[in-house]
């Protein structure tokens, strides 16, 4: 019965699927052929549209293992989805669980409508009111309450260590309330009868989160661990906003960013960046469905 129910879903969405891709194979089949063709060139945009750019073969792909300005950029991508993903997928839950057992509607509603406030706001508003709030100067917001605490400032936008963390605060600010929807939303259709079974079998409260909501939030959870670690592996606005200068694989660069700064000077070089990070970003994925793969 409950392959039955499964395979219309399956098929409803391999028709998305697929529909997707023979829209983009019909209408942009040139451009990817094009994206893929200037990896093995050299020059600026303007010189491979118009023919110019110097044919260097797999130089492009050779040098990236050696380029330390992608390995520097990959790295605070990668130190900043370690801290975000975890981070927003916790937050989103336990925020979900808190609104789910408020009874009252106007009440929840109201509080919903508080947190997802953050998501409508343009993301580079976000960055500007953050980066006042984590001004790494003792004068700072953050660092002003830290000093009433005898806690040293800490250099939220200066250090290598903590604009992971920075970054990662402004988008957990961000992005907490539509992932706490989508928990909301799964919470919402699991069976009360589930809940009632456990507690005849004498659970208690972290039991019945362990062994009734978890394992019914798998695939929320997954969705939301998946498009949260694409969404930090795509990051651009963030450091620029938080930042201002970013110098090329130094310290808040990422690999979106540089990419973006390459394309018009150095399109092929941009384009490596962009098959790599491609790459990671398939394998990061399927690690992740094998970890929180879901048993029927």
């Amino acid at each position: 019965m409950r392959l039955r129910e499964l395979l219309p879903r399956d098929r409803i969405a391999s028709a998305v699927v697929l529909s997707v891709l023979l829209y983009f194979c019909l209408f942009h089949y040139r451009a990817i052929l094009e994206l893929f063709r200037s990896v093995f060139y050299r020059g600026s945009l303007d010189q491979f549209v118009t023919g110019k750019a110097e044919w260097v073969g797999l130089e492009n792909i050779i040098n990236l293992f050696n380029d330390p300005v992608f390995f520097g950029c990959l790295k605070t991508t990668l130190l900043t989805a370690i801290v975000f993903v975890p981070a927003v997928v916790l937050t989103s839950l336990i925020l979900a669980i808190l609104i789910n057992g408020i009874k009252n509607t106007i009440l929840r509603n109201f509080f919903i409508a508080g947190i997802f406030l953050p998501y409508v706001m343009p993301i580079i508003a976000s960055c500007v009111i953050w980066s006042i709030v984590l001004d790494s100067s003792p004068g700072g917001m953050v660092n002003t309450l830290l000093g009433y605490l005898n806690i040293p400032p800490i250099p939220w936008l200066i250090s290598e260590l903590h604009i992971p963390v920075s970054i990662s605060i402004v988008k957990v600010w961000h992005y907490v309330g539509f992932n706490t929807l989508i928990f909301l939303g799964g919470l919402m259709m699991i069976p009360d009868v589930y809940y009632e079974s456990a507690e005849l079998d004498g659970a208690g409260i972290w039991a019945k989160f362990r062994h009734v909501t978890v394992p019914m939030l798998m695939p929320f959870i997954l969705f939301v661990s998946i498009t949260s670690t694409l969404n930090t592996m795509l990051t651009f606005v963030e450091p620029l906003g938080l930042l201002g200068i970013i110098t090329p694989g130094g310290i808040g660069d990422f690999v979106v960013f540089r990419m973006m700064n390459y394309r018009y000077r150095m399109l092929g070089i941009a384009t490596t960046y962009g098959l790599a990070l491609l790459v990671i970003i398939i394998v990061i994925t399927l690690i992740q469905r094998k970890l929180l793969e879901v048993k029927y």
